[in-house]
């Protein structure tokens, strides 16, 4: 594999018209990015205009940050992926573009990594796209446009429950991931090997496309049980490419014996010949641990 690192319909129901996410009405911005420069209690706030989207999305912390109440909502919304996004509720959101105040009618989600801006916002304000002038009208005056070929941030990946995890013992704990972009279908992407917090470790992982429903394995090194809270941040997702031709794998270089032979080389002087035996063995048994070579994640 190599790295890159950069809706459905629902049933209707006579209550609510859920909102639909993955359609893509204009292909306008499908190369790169586009963002709007806005302003939120005096900090900048960059919004992604989302012409595939139809209503305006923020992430939950951005609202939490910025004491923005949070009011229920009936709506329901899915991804380009399949899986329905949570929503906390809704919001009106006081942004500032060109120092005028232009509320923004929005749903608030853990999902999402960043404002996205529907075309729910851009109808509103009677929006026009100059392509030619490469200018962004918003109610009429032109708007401070930034253009970026990948998304300004990336994917993470958090724990979706609490879990309690033994001493000196490996488990699955489940997580989610967020999304930057709802019309943008997902594909297969890693977590890296990192520590959470002093003792748990979270192990390196490839995910499948679904945002929910994840599993990652998590260790605890600590001679007590540890708590990984839900939400926690358990790293940042990097996309991936299958490699069609594993076969090469053989050509290239062991790792794992490398990786072996160096923990044995750099064992103290002062082991017994049983002690050093233990060793290999314990290497020997855990031998899947290591990364056998380039395509291998181990």
């Amino acid at each position: 594999m190599q790295r890159d690192c950069p809706d459905k319909v629902a049933p209707k129901e006579e209550t609510e018209t859920p909102v639909k996410g993955s359609s893509r009405g204009a292909h306008l911005i499908d190369k790169t990015s586009v963002y709007v420069k806005t302003k939120l209690s005096g900090a900048e706030v960059p919004c992604l205009m989302d012409t595939g989207c139809e209503i305006t999305m923020v992430p939950r912390r951005l609202v939490q940050r910025h004491w923005i109440q949070i009011s229920p909502t009936e709506r329901q919304i899915w991804a380009a992926n399949g899986s329905e996004i949570e929503l906390s509720g809704e919001a009106i959101v006081p942004f500032v573009l060109n120092d005028r105040s232009i509320d923004a009618f929005a749903l608030v989600s853990p999902d999402v990594e960043e404002v996205m801006i529907g075309t729910d916002w851009l109808e509103k304000h009677r929006c026009i796209w100059d392509f030619g002038g490469r200018q962004l009208f918003i109610d009429g005056r032109p708007a401070v446009m930034v253009t970026r070929k990948k998304k300004l941030r990336c994917r993470r990946l958090y724990s979706e429950s609490n879990v309690v995890i033994p001493p000196r013992q490996q488990i699955q704990a489940p997580a989610r991931s967020t999304l930057s972009s709802l019309t943008a279908p997902t594909g297969t992407e890693m977590v890296e090997a990192r520590e959470v917090k002093p003792g748990l470790y979270v192990g390196q992982a490839l995910l499948a496309p679904e945002h929910r429903g994840q599993k990652v394995n998590v260790v605890n090194t600590k001679e007590t049980l540890t708590l990984l809270q839900s939400r926690t941040w358990l790293g940042n997702l990097h996309p991936v490419e299958v490699m069609a031709s594993p076969e090469k794998a053989d050509d290239t270089v062991k790792l794992g014996e490398e990786a072996r032979q160096a923990v044995l080389d750099n064992l103290p002087e002062y082991l017994t010949e049983s002690q050093h035996q233990q060793v290999v063995e314990m290497l020997n048994h855990y031998r899947d641990v290591f990364s056998e070579n380039n395509f291998d994640m181990g």
